[in-house]
C-alpha cells in the first residue's frame, strides 16, 4: 500500500467460495494448476460482473498472485498486470490507479475462499 495521504478505497469486495465440480482439485496440497484455475474462475466472474455494471477495470495487481501471473492468466483475460511500483506511479498520476487485487487466497480440501477487491487510489 502507498504511504501517503491519498485516499484508498475498495469499491467492490468480491468473496467467492468455489466448490464447483468444474474445479476439481487434488486431495493433497493444491498444485499451481489448481491455483491458476481458481484465479481464472474468479477473474472471469468479476469481468462478467463488470460487464453487467458497465464498469471496466483491466489492471490486476500482482500482489498475492505474482507467481501465477507468469502463466498468462491475466493476458488471456486481457488484463494488465501491475507491480507495486507501477501502482505507486499510477496513484500519483492525474488519473490515479484503478485495479483488481486478490486480498486473500486460500485453498483447503476441495474449497477455495478468495477475496478480490476493486481498488481505486486517487
Amino acid at each position: 500500500m502507498i504511504g501517503s495521504k491519498r485516499s484508498f478505497s475498495a469499491a467492490v469486495l468480491l468473496t467467492i467460495f468455489l466448490t464447483s465440480s468444474n474445479l476439481v482439485m487434488s486431495q493433497s496440497l493444491p498444485s499451481d494448476e489448481d491455483r491458476i484455475d481458481v484465479v481464472r474462475a474468479v477473474l472471469e466472474a468479476e469481468l462478467a460482473r463488470q460487464a453487467t455494471a458497465f464498469e471496466t477495470v483491466r489492471q490486476l495487481s500482482t500482489e498475492n498472485i505474482a507467481l501465477l501471473i507468469s502463466t498468462g492468466v491475466a493476458a488471456g483475460l486481457k488484463l494488465t498486470p501491475l507491480s507495486l511500483t507501477e501502482i505507486t506511479e499510477k496513484a500519483y498520476s492525474f488519473t490515479g490507479a484503478h485495479y483488481l487485487r486478490f486480498k486473500s487466497f486460500k485453498i483447503e480440501d476441495r474449497r477455495s475462499v478468495v477475496t478480490l477487491s476493486l481498488v481505486s487510489e486517487v
